[in-house]
């Protein structure tokens, strides 16, 4: 059981903001497939509380993005069997947990944050709203690991300022409060940093940065896949003494993560040694290798095991699961922090 910790306890989620593509797939949900083959206790989550940090101008149906986040959770192989899957908002208590942790959190470490920055630029740049809940999502975060204690953390490099942030929050609160509840302070568990790239030439892959054609959705037809693959960016060809144009290496990156080795070092010596007329070929053969990897993931996504039917019942069963590993944690802090009353009157 979770709740006893006798397993390093592993916690990751993503944001419900959009259909998933190529770049959530390899940069995070075919990690929760690896992670829960180890003998570990997975909790992997829907982190919609968090999307109204920066899309909360995209009126995004919340409820059944999630929904969607999670049906490709179990067609990309994610498995209920060996992993807890539930939805954020369905634990109240990491709210109340966000409120508490933010009572030891330093103002200034939230506003120096890389990612906040680089956020508030883009929102201002689109004349959307910076808001306290883009500035406060690191301890919102925190809040997501600490309220069970999570001992790993799966994190790319943008997210690696953030868990320290957590680390920092529960060294305070540990270093003020800790009395019947002492927090643990996560570790990182650095991610292989795969940089799944666009079609358009540069950048990664995001609708955001190049439009839809940029992205390959994990729901996209056999027919879009290719037309998408066949439009990518590339350059005039391979120069002798030059080297590989950022649009090429785009394309490489990709036939390297979704192609088989051999095929992708037989197209890595033919630019090597600068041979012509070779790129409609790699392409029509990264388009086939996308196919194959996703047709089987499409399939698993239609069935029955998917529907949305079932995942409304898994998500109820589990928050059933989650949800007393929260109260009991939160009525020690209660206790901890000195709200007596609350902590007696509180159903834990």
């Amino acid at each position: 059981m979770v709740s006893e910790n006798k397993k390093p306890v592993v916690l990751s989620g993503i944001r419900p903001t959009g259909d998933l593509h190529l770049g959530n797939y390899f940069g995070a949900i075919r990690y929760f497939v690896e992670l829960q083959q180890q003998d570990n206790d997975c909790l992997f989550f829907v982190a919609d509380l968090h999307t109204l940090t920066t899309a909360m101008e995209d009126h995004i149906d919340v409820d059944a993005a999630s929904i969607e986040v999670v049906r490709w959770y179990l067609a990309c192989g994610v498995d209920p069997d060996k992993a807890i899957i539930y939805r954020q908002s369905d634990i109240l208590e990491i709210p109340m947990f966000a409120l508490l942790l933010g009572m030891v959190t330093p103002e200034g470490e939230l506003h120096r944050s890389t990612t906040y920055k680089e956020k508030v630029k883009d929102l201002e740049g689109k004349r959307k709203l910076v808001s306290f809940g883009l500035l406060a999502y690191p301890v919102l975060m925190a809040a997501d690991i600490l309220f069970c204690n999570a001992d790993i953390v799966p994190v790319g490099e943008d997210q690696k300022q953030h868990l320290e942030i957590a680390r920092q929050i529960a060294r305070n609160y540990n270093r003020y409060f800790s009395n019947t509840h002492t927090i643990v302070e996560p570790k990182s568990h650095m991610l292989e940093p795969i940089r799944v790239p666009g079609l358009k030439g540069e950048g990664k892959m995001s609708k955001s940065v190049g439009g839809v054609d940029n992205v390959i959705f994990l729901n996209d037809s056999e027919k879009e896949i290719r037309r998408k693959v066949m439009s990518a960016q590339t350059d005039l060809g391979p120069e002798q003494g030059q080297p590989m144009s950022d649009a090429m290496k785009n394309i490489y990156k990709l036939l390297e993560l979704c192609a088989p080795k051999e095929v992708y070092e037989d197209y890595l010596s033919k630019y090597q040694n600068v041979e012509q007329k070779f790129y409609g070929s790699l392409k029509k053969d990264l388009a086939e290798a996308i196919v194959k990897l996703v047709k089987p993931i499409q399939a698993r996504y239609n069935s029955p095991e998917c529907s949305p039917e079932r995942v409304q019942k898994l998500l109820a069963e589990n928050a059933e699961k989650v949800r007393p590993i929260a109260k009991r944690n939160l009525k020690k802090m209660l206790v901890d922090m000195r709200f007596n009353n609350l902590a007696e009157n509180y159903d834990a």
